[in-house]
C-alpha cells in the first residue's frame, strides 16, 4: 500500500496488510464511500491457529468502483488509534507489462526521446518499476 497507487476500476479490488486480532473490523474509506470487513484467517494456517498473539491478516475488498480520483484513502480500525492515509490514489486501468531487454529501455533512451518526454502531459499515468530480485524460497506478498 503506497501513495500514488492505482486500483483497477469497475472490478473488485482487494486491499490487504498487516495483522489484526480475529474479528477486528478494518475500514477502507474514500470520500462518500466506506467499506469494512472483519480480519480473516491467514492463508495456510489451520482455523484457530495463531502466530504469536496475532493470527489474522486483514483484507477489505472494495466493490467495483468507476474510474476517478485522485482520492485520499483512509484505512482505520476502531481497535487501533492509528490510521493509514494513502494519498493521490486513482481508480483506473492497470496494465502490467513484462518482457526482456526491450522493457528496460525508457522513452528517454529512444530517438528524440528527451523532447518526447518534455512534450508529454499525462499526469494521471503512473509507472511502477519492480527491481529484479531472486529469492531461495517463496516470499509473502
Amino acid at each position: 500500500l503506497e501513495d500514488h497507487m492505482v486500483l483497477q476500476r469497475d472490478q473488485q479490488a482487494c486491499i490487504w496488510g498487516g495483522v489484526a486480532d480475529p474479528g477486528t473490523v478494518v475500514t477502507v474509506a474514500v470520500p462518500q464511500r466506506n467499506w469494512s470487513q472483519a480480519a480473516g484467517g491467514v492463508t495456510g494456517l489451520p482455523p484457530g491457529q495463531r502466530i504469536g498473539t496475532l493470527a489474522y491478516k486483514w483484507t477489505v475488498c472494495v466493490p467495483p468502483t468507476p474510474g476517478g480520483g485522485p482520492y485520499t484513502v483512509t484505512v482505520t480500525s476502531r481497535d487501533s488509534p492509528h490510521q493509514l492515509l494513502l494519498r493521490n490514489v486513482l481508480f483506473g486501468d492497470v496494465f502490467l507489462c513484462s518482457g526482456q531487454s526491450n522493457m528496460q529501455m525508457t522513452v528517454r533512451q529512444t530517438f528524440d526521446g528527451p523532447s518526447e518526454v518534455e512534450r508529454s502531459r499525462f499526469p494521471l499515468i503512473r509507472l511502477f518499476t519492480l527491481k529484479p530480485a531472486v529469492a531461495p524460497a517463496e516470499q509473502e506478498e
